[in-house]
């Protein structure tokens, strides 16, 4: 295996609290008010979902029980398609589904909603999923890989918690359904990224295992990081293949969404303060995963256009520091931030994860040999 890149972080997360943070808190200041005057004068028009016609489409959306995930499956199934609520909880998802079941027909049309039990931080849950998902549906036109967290703790099989549900889940699930996906014309593959991917680090070992120096929020930063370069590999491995599918990557944005729901006092007062001062709403934070997965496909610059798209005006079109707060202004593309050797760290990505995945299962299973070795070496 090769051994981790020289590359460590593109900005050194002290950074944002020092520079990124202030510049964007003024930027948005100053800019805000000449958005709003520039829409009511009607300079700037107001940011608008695509309408378009899902039909006989089938849709997954993870974590589509609350926040982001459920405004986006929401969208989904009222341009008609056949949405997969894959949640944890049941329960939770239920509700979902009759909210967004409630408010589709509210506009006069009519949901198709199906709940399928996925827990992204274990292995075998991800299994079961794609195996009963393959046999209700032969076909999968958008994922939506949405599901995410910022709490500690490590999985079934020993993975870190933050890194492992909000990438290695992720990861898998795609990797098992690659084939499907493959097979159905124009399909879409949407991984939500964040600004924080500007602070990751590309030790995925240490990342994917959780260990003790990287809890918390360094793991959150890599695993965005991940997402940026995982939708770069992706497209890679669907051209290699020969068919039509094409991935994304968006930031929703600082959304007021309950994935800060872990933040422990004093702090989530701060939190809360803040996200109710400049963060977005979910429905807007949701903008950015509706758009990849439904605008036409010329409006994102065809298969092959811009990765990377982000809900902000951004001056100059500098995504750095301005990605971390501003007016919003729908979707726009920006470009990521990634290493120099992007390509060969992506595919660096794929190969370490899949044999994580593979040691984590193998030492979940008391299993011996070298993948149960790597499992102990690498921990």
């Amino acid at each position: 295996m090769a051994s981790a890149s020289a590359f460590n972080s593109l900005v050194h997360p002290a950074v944002f609290t020092l520079f990124d943070a202030p510049c964007a808190v003024l930027w948005s200041v100053v800019s805000r008010p000449l958005v709003a005057a520039g829409r009511l004068l009607g300079v700037l028009s107001t940011p608008m979902l695509p309408d378009v016609d899902l039909t006989d489409k089938v849709c997954i959306v993870t974590g589509s029980n609350t926040g982001i995930g459920k405004r986006t499956a929401l969208h989904l199934a009222r341009l008609g398609g056949t949405v997969i609520l894959a949640c944890r909880s049941q329960e939770k998802a239920a509700a979902a589904r009759d909210e967004i079941t409630a408010e589709v027909q509210a506009g006069g049309r009519v949901a198709k909603l199906e709940l399928m039990s996925l827990d992204l931080a274990d292995t075998h849950s991800v299994r079961s999923f794609v195996s009963d998902f393959k046999a209700k549906h032969d076909r999968l036109d958008v994922l939506v890989n949405n599901a995410g967290l910022n709490a500690g703790g490590r999985t079934k099989q020993g993975l870190g918690l933050v890194f492992a549900s909000n990438f290695v889940g992720h990861f898998l699930l795609t990797k098992l359904l690659q084939d499907t996906i493959t097979a159905t014309p124009g399909a879409r593959v949407v991984n939500l990224a964040s600004l924080m991917h500007h602070y990751g680090r590309v030790d995925w070992e240490r990342a994917c295992w959780g260990n003790d120096d990287w809890k918390g929020f360094s793991s959150y930063q890599a695993s965005k990081l991940a997402m940026v370069l995982f939708s770069q590999e992706l497209r890679r491995r669907f051209r290699r293949a020969g068919g039509t599918a094409t991935s994304f990557a968006v930031n929703p944005g600082a959304v007021r969404s309950d994935i800060w729901r872990f933040v422990p006092p004093p702090f989530k007062y701060v939190y809360d303060a803040v996200m109710r001062a400049g963060f977005l709403n979910v429905e807007q934070g949701a903008f950015t995963s509706v758009y990849a997965a439904a605008a036409p496909l010329d409006a994102l610059g065809g298969p092959d256009g811009p990765l990377y798209w982000q809900p902000y005006l951004l001056p100059l079109g500098l995504a750095h520091p301005f990605e971390v707060a501003g007016p919003f202004v729908g979707a726009t593309a920006a470009a990521p931030a990634v290493p120099p050797d992007h390509e060969r760290e992506g595919a660096r990505l794929w190969e370490e994860c899949t044999r994580m995945v593979e040691a984590a299962e193998a030492a979940q299973g008391g299993g011996s040999g070298a993948a149960g070795a790597a499992a102990a070496s690498a921990r």
